[in-house]
């Protein structure tokens, strides 16, 4: 983007140093105006001058207007002209715009604030356009020196769309800097859930199983046999024969097994993200002085 230095020096000597300085620089002829006002008698000095209607007369004022200077300040260096100071515009670049600054701070230019409260006191209450002549030779000069290289200033007569405001006497004026931060928090969000439920179900269950039982049989037997003397003894002796009749009967007992676990547990992983976001911060730029 172009941009747009200008410094106003008391004297057009002052002013042709800071434009050779400019030049051998590195800055573009083209690039690069010298305004006088020739109705004081002064002219450039430089071999190569060439008329840019641009810079002269009242049109010096629609110019810098135009390239987004407030119109209070286009008509202070228009009045610093008219009252013999020399005017030094250099168009440029941005990558060159400190460099620039430099080189036309090098030879003190002229504090327009102080040098316009100083007008202000004298009765001057804005330029008037009626003051600048407009014949073609008594109009103001400007010195345009071309060449090759267009160099880039980081220097602008004001920001586009910016609202000026005059500074009065003992006023003080505060301009908040404000820089905005990147407050980062983590917070735990729920991504999933995992619900498990434990209940106890029946199923059938057989097995076969052999059970032995006793039956007492008492049975009558018919004999034709000789009785012995055991016989006899055995039939003689008072007694009680007993007998007793088993059976299997199933006992069924349940006994619990642990047979399977289901283990629930959480794994925790880390990971890095990178936050990116813009944080605004306020520049404040003072020109001139």
């Amino acid at each position: 983007m172009i941009k747009t230095l200008v410094a106003l020096y008391d004297t057009s000597a002052d002013a042709e140093r800071v434009v050779q300085a400019l030049l051998a620089d590195g800055f573009a002829r083209s690039a690069i105006h010298l305004v006088l006002d020739h109705t004081q008698g002064r002219a450039a000095h430089h071999a190569s001058i060439a008329r840019d209607a641009a810079y002269t007369g009242a049109h010096l004022v629609e110019t810098f207007i135009a390239r987004g200077a407030p119109q209070d300040q286009a008509y202070a260096y228009a009045e610093g002209v008219r009252r013999g100071g020399a005017l030094v515009v250099v168009e440029s670049s941005d990558e060159r715009a400190e460099r620039g600054m430099e080189i036309l701070r090098r030879l003190h230019p002229v504090n327009m604030h102080e040098r316009t409260a100083q007008w202000r006191q004298e009765g001057w209450t804005g330029y008037d356009a009626n003051a600048m002549t407009s014949t073609p030779t008594s109009s103001m000069a400007t010195a345009t020196y071309g060449a090759q290289e267009q160099a880039r200033p980081t220097a602008r007569v004001a920001d586009q769309g910016a609202i000026t405001r005059r500074v009065e006497a003992q006023e003080e004026v505060t301009i908040p800097v404000v820089e905005e931060e990147l407050a980062i928090e983590k917070r735990e969000v729920e991504r999933g859930h995992v619900r498990i439920y434990s209940r106890v179900t029946e199923h059938p269950v057989e097995e076969a199983v052999r059970l032995r039982e006793e039956k007492i049989m008492v049975e009558r037997r018919l004999g034709d046999r000789p009785a012995t003397d055991a016989d006899f003894a055995a039939a003689g002796e008072q007694q009680v024969i007993e007998m007793t009749e088993t059976v299997e009967e199933l006992v069924v007992r349940k006994q619990a097994r642990v047979v399977e676990e289901v283990v629930v547990h959480k794994e925790v992983d880390e990971h890095t993200e990178t936050v990116r976001g813009t944080a605004r911060h306020t520049d404040v730029e003072v020109q001139g002085g």
